[in-house]
């Protein structure tokens, strides 16, 4: 719905655009400004002024701008419709009567809202009928408890082709409405009726900033193409214009400074249940600009976290080429990389390990100007002119595309202070080499590897699997009180890497002669003895071991015990499929599928799957 212009003139000529915010900021007259604490980030020095004269507030701190709409718009999780309806009934002014067209538009929209909204109730539903079941043991064995999936209204679409179809057509929904809502599907050239689009999926709503279900994104259960499936473009649904969990995580963004944008649904929702509410994702595509808009209008410089293998690299660099073309003073980017190759998501290691692990990830984040320093300078000699030359080229079409000039200006000043002093820097070193090199050695890769990696007799096997084992030691190597209860799961488990299945073995036999009563410290010394020292050295030095609880012998909570069920889950996942995989040819097919049965249950419930 679109207004008049004089109408919205008006409407701000009523309202004084400090009485509105002061409603909620506490504001003194300074000058012909008002000065107030900003509400939309911390601060304890006040730079948010509000202007009556020229009807605008500007954040000098955060870079927060806009007027009395875009306040109310912002504070009150409210579109722009809402937001113009809400303060024209303060001033007391009449909205203006829409035509007859753009009152027909809006009716639509609201029944396609009202058709979304019911299709979010029924997924919700079938998650806890005996339908869900599998659905709700993949989402639990994803270490989510009822409250967070409560929260997230998180649900399941059954396999049927009408089961959704049939329940809201009876609720007196019309067939074209669910059509245009993407609900359902309309065969091409209108061979049958339309259909379920989403079948046999856990489902995420998707919603806008003032909370209200727009479309959703789908994740198949079992074997199937796509892995997730969004809605289409409709009349609610913009999926460069919407960020997962956005609603949810504006006002504990501000509260905390920081908005960290992740890959997928299940990071945002597995963050959120371990304490981080403050995060967001893109919807299965790269970041947009209109969804980079969207990260600064609640902070100035959102972090990005990437894993740190080469697509999540790309990923980085595709969100630093297009953020280089919109940032401006006070607004940019950082950039984390996940530090261990363990296979794990943000979730997963935000529930694996000690929250100081996911702390120093994020703080370890790169500015955007040394990314694209970074990315530029990898593998690039810097011996010659010649080889300076072509590193200058490169990063001044990178600072080329910002468009701000002064910030462009500082661009090329930090990158060329830069490349001078590591010029200089591997000139130095070549000259105190007595046989000079023929290149200089390229910077640090921005991934760092874990302190431990075995290099006899671990082809094949995946970094996840190690990482499992690693942790699994990690635990009774701090905790061997906790032997007791683990120890049919210890002794029961060949381990894939040699050497921790030799100090596994070496564990279970100091322990099992010791008893309860052994300290952490004397397994240890007991293990050195038999030539160990080196491996345990290695492996609570680990960088997720050294930041996660249980390297720190903390008796009395349930945290170790937990953390080694998800990683015993991880293994016993891996021993499913090695025997699926070298089953006999002979094998008959109810034993196979016996087997493929074991394997799709620990699947579900274990942390395998993204």
């Amino acid at each position: 719905m679109s207004f008049p212009a004089g109408f919205l003139d008006e409407l701000r000529a009523r309202l004084r655009l400090s009485d509105v915010i002061g409603r909620s900021v506490r504001l003194q007259r300074h000058g012909r400004e008002f000065l107030g604490l900003c509400p939309f980030h911390k601060e304890k020095t006040p730079s948010f002024t509000v202007n009556d004269q020229k009807g605008f507030y500007h954040c000098f701190g955060c870079g927060q701008h806009g007027s009395v709409f875009d306040f109310v718009m912002q504070t009150e999780n409210l579109g722009f419709v809402e937001a113009v309806t809400a303060l024209a009934a303060e001033a007391g002014l009449r909205l203006p009567d829409p035509s007859p067209e753009a009152q027909a538009i809006e009716r639509r929209r609201h029944s396609l809202e009202e058709a979304v909204a019911a299709a979010a109730a029924w997924y919700e539903q079938r998650l806890r009928l005996p339908e869900g079941q599998a659905a709700l043991a993949y989402l639990r064995g994803r270490g989510l408890d009822d409250a967070t999936m409560a929260r997230f209204r998180l649900g399941f679409a059954p396999q049927g082709r009408g089961s959704l179809k049939t329940a809201l057509t009876r609720a007196g929904f019309a067939e074209d409405l669910l059509v245009e809502a993407g609900l359902l599907i309309r065969p091409e050239e209108g061979q049958g009726s339309p259909y379920d689009r989403f079948r046999s999926r856990v489902m995420f709503p998707i919603t806008e900033r003032s909370s209200r279900t727009v479309g959703f994104g789908g994740r198949i259960l079992g074997q199937g193409e796509p892995k997730y499936l969004n809605s289409p473009e409709t009349a609610l649904f913009h999926k460069g214009r919407l960020l997962y969990g956005y609603a949810q995580a504006r006002e504990a963004a501000r509260a905390a400074g920081t908005l960290i944008v992740v890959e997928g649904y299940m990071d945002v929702i597995g963050l959120a249940q371990a304490g981080y509410d403050h995060a967001v994702a893109p919807l299965g595509t790269a970041l947009t600009q209109d969804q980079l808009d969207l990260l600064w209008q609640v902070v100035p410089e959102p972090i990005l976290w990437f894993d740190p293998d080469a697509a999540g690299t790309r990923a980085a660099v595709r969100a630093a080429e297009m953020a280089l073309a919109m940032i401006r003073p006070g607004f940019g980017l950082k950039f984390a990389f996940s530090r261990l190759d363990t296979a794990d998501d943000p979730a997963d290691l935000a529930r694996r390990y000690a929250g100081d692990f996911v702390h120093r990830t994020l703080a370890d984040g790169l500015a955007l100007s040394d990314l694209v320093y970074r990315l530029a300078r990898q593998n690039s000699p810097l011996l010659t002119a010649e080889d300076r030359a072509r590193l200058e080229e490169r990063l001044d079409r990178h600072a080329a595309r910002i468009s701000d000039p002064t910030l462009r200006r500082h661009y090329h000043t930090l990158f060329r202070q830069r490349l001078r002093e590591e010029a200089w820097q591997a000139g130095r070193r070549v000259r105190q080499r007595p046989q000079p090199a023929a290149t200089a050695a390229p910077p640090q890769a921005i991934t760092t590897k874990a302190a431990f990696r075995p290099t006899v007799g671990t082809e094949g096997i995946s970094a996840r699997v190690a990482a499992a084992e690693r942790t699994l030691l990690a635990i009774l190597l701090s905790h061997p009180a906790l032997f007791a209860d683990v120890e049919e799961d210890l002794g029961c488990t060949r381990f894939a890497v040699p050497q921790y299945d030799a100090l596994r073995q070496a564990l279970i036999a100091v322990l099992s002669q010791a008893g309860d009563a052994i300290e952490a410290g004397e397994a240890r010394d007991r293990l050195a003895e038999q030539g160990f020292a080196d491996a345990i050295g290695a492996i609570l030095n680990d960088p997720a071991v050294r930041f996660a609880a249980i390297a720190q012998a903390r008796g009395g909570d349930d945290g170790p015990r937990e953390q080694w069920q998800a990683n015993m889950r991880i293994l016993q996942g891996e021993t499913l499929k090695a025997e699926l995989a070298t089953a006999e040819t002979g094998e008959s097919a109810a034993e196979a599928w016996a087997r493929r049965q074991r394997l799709i249950e620990a699947r579900l419930q274990s942390d395998d799957e993204g």
